[in-house]
């Protein structure tokens, strides 16, 4: 199965934003104490957006026959 990486674009936040809900329901099964309204996909839409706004903040997805299957974001920095 071949993955298509591309620069992450608003459109594609409702998709991570599902993936990062689902991600982190996994995770409350180990550690209950995180918060819950992060398993909301419309919570991650805000977690996501705010990320995306802070400055030198870049990302790529990952795309598997046409799904979203993973994404990162990154931030870019200068030893000047």
């Amino acid at each position: 199965m071949k993955t298509e990486y591309l620069p992450f674009t608003e459109e594609m936040i409702s998709a991570a934003a599902v993936l990062l809900a689902k991600r982190h329901a996994r995770n409350r099964k180990s550690l209950p104490l995180l918060p819950v309204r992060f398993e909301d996909p419309q919570i991650a839409v805000k977690a996501i957006e705010a990320r995306r706004k802070e400055k030198h903040k870049n990302g790529y997805a990952a795309f598997q026959d046409g799904k979203m299957v993973a994404y990162l974001f990154g931030e870019t920095t200068t030893n000047t």
